[in-house]
């Protein structure tokens, strides 16, 4: 995976879009695609996996460009979003899609659900305003994002489930036990 830790890379992470300052690893631009490769149908070719295949596809672009060896070209990846690579190889999706999915059905994507760590740490990263991930979330999530990033980690499924119920209008009805458990709180 990542290939060496870099501490004066400037570019952002190419799967969160961190712009804070502070180490990087440099990762192949191969293995984002091909990690986006073996992303499930069902998220393939949304906003998310889309904008993360341009990004890396411009990437390509550019250091062709500055006569970078081909297959040789590389992107900046930061170490929360390394970890995730590797330590979640049985789900193949991004940590900005796994969020997205979230705020819109509150189901875990495998088995286990989307730990309120995560969601804080993408929220405080989301809530940069340089971040290029940010024009991929409505105003109603942007929103509760930043006011996620103020809070504890612990308490930020109270904005999540506030944010879920007002996308529905409120509804009685959810698809399943766990989000009523989810929502209720």
């Amino acid at each position: 995976m990542p290939r060496k830790l870099n501490v004066h890379e400037d570019r952002p992470c190419v799967l969160c879009g961190d712009c804070s300052p502070g180490a990087r690893k440099t990762i192949s631009v191969d293995e984002v695609l091909a990690i986006l490769d073996m992303t499930s149908d069902k998220f393939k070719k949304n906003q998310v996996w889309r904008t993360i295949e341009n990004v890396c596809l411009s990437a390509i672009a550019v250091q062709k460009k500055e006569k970078i060896q081909s297959f040789h070209e590389t992107a900046s990846i930061c170490c929360s979003c390394m970890n995730w690579t590797q330590r979640k190889k049985c789900v193949k999706v991004t940590p900005i899609l796994h969020l997205k999915w979230h705020f819109r059905t509150l189901m875990p994507i495998n088995k286990k659900r989307f730990d309120k760590r995560v969601i804080h740490r993408l929220s405080v990263i989301l809530s940069q305003p340089d971040n290029f991930y940010r024009c991929l979330f409505t105003k109603s999530e942007l929103k509760a994002m930043e006011k996620m990033a103020t809070m504890k980690a612990k308490d930020v499924n109270l904005v999540v489930a506030a944010l879920y119920q007002s996308q529905n209008i409120h509804s009685l009805f959810v698809t399943d036990s766990n989000v009523a458990e989810l929502v209720r709180r």
